[in-house]
């Protein structure tokens, strides 16, 4: 399923970058420079659009969503559920812009008694079903939140990275492993689909301590540095 949807992908990159290395990097050092050059890469991108493919175990059970982003910097962002539980719900929210609060379109019946809501982006209306906040979507955040994990397992000499074979010739398909301490690392084994010439993290597979799987998150036709105008945000 997560193979069918990665080898799919759809990537238009609007702006040149050179290979993030001429040599496949195999050692566990020389991979983990793809985690550290997250940062750098994302920096060159001023604003995005993308389709999200997300499912993840949520309190015993499987939820599957398919989300667009449009998110520009330094924080504003609009999100539309087009399959899921949330069908049809437009979310927009930019930083100390309308009181600070989220504008939310719901679907369906609910979106024809309250056409548009307000909410607090801290509170818990606002968090999704893994208690994720609208401050934590997007390309953004997860490349942060991958790069910190990887980053704290090679400071303590506890990371293991390995290349595994990509259906996709176009994409680093890498391996993270961390030993189980739940205190420190979030999970014991990570799978990273890094794109080989921006450098930007596609998407990953993320395992329980048990190593189950227990989400994939995927991001397709990825758009970057288009001519973004209020259209893009309105909801």
């Amino acid at each position: 399923m997560f193979k069918t949807k990665l080898t799919a992908l759809l990537i238009s990159i609007l702006f040149i970058s050179g290979p993030l290395n001429a040599e496949t990097p195999k050692t566990t050092v020389e991979l983990f420079e793809l985690f550290k050059n997250f940062e750098p890469s994302y920096e060159k991108i001023g604003n995005y659009s993308a389709t999200l493919n997300k499912e993840e175990l949520v309190r015993g059970k499987w939820v599957k969503e398919t989300l667009i982003f449009h998110f520009q910097k330094p924080f504003k962002i609009k999100i539309e559920w087009l399959e899921g539980p949330k069908k049809g719900r437009r979310a927009f929210f930019e930083e100390g812009k309308n009181s600070n609060k989220i504008i939310i379109k719901l679907g369906g019946a609910l979106g024809k008694m309250f056409p548009k809501v307000r909410i607090d982006p801290d509170g818990e209306l606002a968090k999704d079903d893994a208690d994720r906040t609208i401050r934590q979507a997007g390309l953004g955040y997860l490349m942060q939140e991958v790069f910190k994990v990887t980053q704290a397992g090679l400071n303590n000499q506890d990371l293991e990275l390995t290349l595994l074979e990509s259906e996709d010739p176009n994409v680093f398909k890498v391996e993270r492993r961390l030993p189980l301490k739940p205190e420190i690392y979030p999970n014991v084994k990570l799978i990273a689909y890094i794109d080989k010439i921006t450098g930007v993290l596609l998407g990953v597979e993320e395992y329980g301590l048990d190593e189950k799987l227990k989400g994939t998150y995927v991001y397709n036709n990825l758009k970057v540095n288009g001519p973004f105008t209020e259209e893009n945000f309105k909801v």
